[in-house]
């Protein structure tokens, strides 16, 4: 049941950002209304079923709308304000540039950990160097300079690795969180019920049956079929 509930929290959740009028359509009150009619003529044990589930619904959508909502939408909001500020403190870290430097007598330039692909070519050239590789066919000021990058390239990474590491954003309020799973857990076993409910007239199984329809639950062939017997019993009776 923990499963189920935590799964509709989570589309809830989703939920939580989009029209209100897409969340609780009024069609699907006017269908609650609409089975639990008293014209309808079903027993008073379906209805004491459904009134349990649209008590709990109610009191769980109601939660969810007025308090969890919107203290998760700021949450949200808080956690992607301070993620962005961690971006910017991360990128605001100073580049190393080296000392020194390559290229053309009259085009002297150094390189910067500001450039990824300079970087890339630092820790290659870092690489072959600690291998023993053959550097002959390289420009030897351009393999000085990629041996003074790597090392403060990685040491820029490591700083911002550590800034990650001790990051830690806003928890959500887990006294919201525990009572909303709370009613959440109250409607999935009022539904529950209702899933199980044992129809005792031909009312009730019509009423069942639309009921579990008109919210995309399967009608389980087996018990529609004992329920069948034990209305048949029932009028036989």
């Amino acid at each position: 049941m923990s499963e189920v509930s935590t799964s509709r929290r989570a589309v809830m959740r989703a939920l939580a950002f989009l029209p209100a009028v897409i969340v609780a359509p009024p069609a699907a009150h006017a269908a609650v209304e609409l089975v639990c009619s008293p014209a309808t003529g079903t027993s008073p044990a379906w209805n004491a079923a459904l009134a349990r589930w649209e008590k709990a619904e109610a009191a769980a959508a109601t939660f969810y709308r007025a308090t969890y909502a919107p203290a998760f939408s700021a949450w949200r909001e808080r956690t992607k304000e301070q993620e962005a500020d961690l971006e910017r403190r991360t990128a605001a870290l100073p580049h190393y540039v080296t000392k020194a430097q390559t290229g053309m007598p009259r085009n002297r330039f150094s390189l910067s950990t500001a450039e990824p692909w300079y970087v890339g070519l630092a820790e290659e050239f870092t690489r072959r160097v600690a291998t023993g590789a053959d550097m002959s066919m390289e420009d030897p000021d351009f393999t000085k300079c990629c041996l003074e990058l790597w090392p403060a390239a990685q040491e820029r990474e490591a700083k911002i690795a550590s800034m990650r590491a001790a990051f830690v954003p806003a928890e959500f309020d887990e006294a919201l969180e525990e009572e909303y799973g709370r009613l959440d857990e109250a409607e999935v076993a009022a539904y529950g019920e209702i899933v199980v409910f044992k129809a005792r007239t031909l009312a009730d199984l019509i009423t069942k049956i639309t009921f579990l329809e008109d919210r995309g639950h399967p009608v389980d062939h087996k018990t529609l079929l004992a329920d069948l017997r034990r209305i048949s019993a029932g009028e036989a009776a």
